[in-house]
């Protein structure tokens, strides 16, 4: 008996839940994260292997104290990167900040929900008509 349906259903599982579970954590940041405004001081693109990486360093003032740091985002909220942009972080991590267009967004959970979704039908339908 062939079984690669079930490995393909244990990969789906795997990604749905990691897709899950990053949706609730942005959901959480915006329910109960701290919104700041900040200042983007330069935008960067480093090259990957088949795949680009968008960094931008911002400085911003969180519990009294002026942070600059980099910050990572997609390449779906490029163009909306201004000059001034709204940043959230949860209370007593302003390190860990995000864009908050970056969250309404999604950040990139849907299309790992959606993948996993479509695996687990081709699972389905592999394990149901062999």
């Amino acid at each position: 008996m062939d079984f690669r349906w079930l490995f393909s259903l244990c990969i789906a599982g795997v990604l749905l839940c990691m897709g899950v579970f990053e949706k609730r954590k942005y959901d959480r940041y915006l329910c109960e994260g701290i919104r700041v405004r900040c200042k983007v001081l330069h935008k960067r693109k480093k090259y990957g292997y088949k795949r680009t990486y968008y960094y931008a360093l911002v400085r911003f003032e969180a519990e009294g104290k002026t942070i600059e740091q980099e910050i990572g985002y997609t390449a779906s909220i490029e163009k909306e990167i201004k000059e001034e942009m709204r940043l959230v972080y949860m209370p007593g991590e302003p390190e860990k900040a995000l864009f908050e267009v970056f969250l309404e967004n999604g950040g990139g959970t849907t299309s790992t929900i959606v993948v996993a979704t479509l695996i687990v039908i081709l699972s389905l339908w592999m394990m149901f008509l062999g």
